[in-house]
């Protein structure tokens, strides 16, 4: 009795081979999304049921590994290698996208903070008058805001003293 080698090319080879393709088709995929890890999760069990089938369909020989099988498990060899590089690719972009909003957020405060000190040094009450009610919640930022509140203020009298000055030197 003589083996068939297309039977095993058509009904494993070829299928595996296939699985395979889809695997680097996922490399197309956005990343942002969870389907793509989905999807090599499930090419991943459907090479496993390959393998499973093979097992049923090949003798057993206690001599050595079939060199089907060993292309097999190359095959998920490197299907698991994909799996890992979208789970670390989405990992930073999920990192990049907190580091993001990290920045954005710092940078709104800034903002607020810049649009606060102006607004402080152009009315006339100091900042202890305007934080005195909720003196239990200052913090070494509100103090070092509170330390450039009066810098400034001191700036913009003495910006005014010297325009003062050079207008009486004019007249």
């Amino acid at each position: 009795m003589k083996r068939r080698s297309i039977l095993y090319i058509v009904n494993f080879l070829m299928p595996v081979m296939f699985f395979l393709c889809l695997d680097l088709a996922t490399f197309l995929m956005s990343d942002t999304g969870g389907e793509k890890l989905g999807f090599q999760i499930t090419l991943l069990l459907a090479v496993t049921v390959m393998q499973l089938l093979l097992n049923e369909i090949l003798p057993s020989t206690s001599d050595r590994a079939p060199l089907i099988a060993v292309y097999c498990i190359g095959i998920f060899a490197l299907m698991m290698l994909s799996l890992l590089e979208t789970i670390v690719v989405m990992y930073l972009i999920e990192k990049d996208s907190q580091d993001n909003e990290a920045e954005r957020d710092r940078s709104l405060n800034e903002k607020k903070l810049s649009r606060a000190f102006i607004c402080d040094v152009s009315s006339d009450e100091t900042s202890s008058e305007m934080l005195k009610g909720s003196s239990s919640q200052i913090t070494g930022e509100s103090h070092t805001s509170e330390k450039l509140s009066d810098d400034l203020r001191e700036v913009v009298k003495t910006l005014a003293q010297i325009i003062d000055s050079r207008k009486e030197q004019n007249n």
